[in-house]
């Protein structure tokens, strides 16, 4: 049976809620305990070790993040876009929301493999010892930044989508509305993201540095004329 590229779209605006934005919002929520020290740290990485059926969750998490991924994926490279020009500020938006989840979705992949695959296959204990050795190297701390600051906006932006798509922000001022209060999930999103890695001894200069160059790459990526015919989509 052939399934429509409208439930795909749909399939793929609720996973990328849920379940996989809300673990998102826990896992930043839950890792900047580095900002209150090593032991607190620990005791949060033990407390969801002991978590009954970590495995069945894990596997439903990682199911919902390769299907919205490769959605995504297809939709960036298939959509025709229906915007000439950037006039308005949400034409950049859904640019910038196909630029963020190309990076998102590589970066997920790689702290799965750093943090959990790894863990599985080569049998190290996670503590915040380990985690911070990883992320003190400057290209890894690089890396993160641009990876969470992408994960941050492609949720909170994606909520603004996922509220008219399903039909939740209907009018032009619901519509503004949930773009604002998504923008801001984001924003405090990634300054939890920061906070973790401050709290793992990444310098506050390096946060900074990485930020501005992650913020300039995108909106480049997103101007680039080629990137900009296949990304500005006309639609959420």
């Amino acid at each position: 049976m052939k399934v429509s590229s409208t439930v795909l779209r749909r399939l793929h605006s609720l996973t990328g809620v849920l379940p996989v934005g809300l673990f998102l919002m826990e896992h930043l929520y839950s890792n900047a305990a580095t900002a209150r020290g090593p032991e607190h740290f620990n005791a949060v990485i033990r407390f969801f070790s002991s978590i009954p059926f970590l495995i069945v969750l894990e596997l439903g998490l990682v199911g919902a993040l390769l299907y919205h991924g490769l959605v995504g994926i297809w939709i960036s490279f298939t959509g025709r876009s229906n915007v000439a020009l950037y006039r308005y500020p949400r034409n950049w938006m859904y640019s910038l929301q196909r630029v963020s989840g190309l990076i998102t979705f590589p970066f997920v992949l790689y702290h799965l493999w750093q943090f959990r695959l790894g863990r599985v296959i080569f049998g190290f204990e996670l503590d915040y010892e380990v985690v911070r050795q990883t992320i003190v190297n400057p290209w890894v701390s690089f890396i993160y930044v641009l990876g969470v600051m992408a994960a941050a906006f492609h949720f909170g932006n994606g909520l603004w989508s996922f509220s008219i798509v399903w039909g939740i922000a209907t009018g032009p001022k619901a519509q503004s509305a949930a773009g604002w209060v998504g923008n801001s999930i984001g924003a405090i999103l990634y300054l939890l993201g920061m906070i973790s890695l401050y709290g793992l001894d990444v310098p506050l200069l390096t946060i900074v540095i990485s930020s501005a160059i992650s913020v300039a790459g995108g909106v480049l990526l997103a101007y680039l004329p080629g990137l900009r015919a296949r990304l500005a989509l006309g639609a959420p």
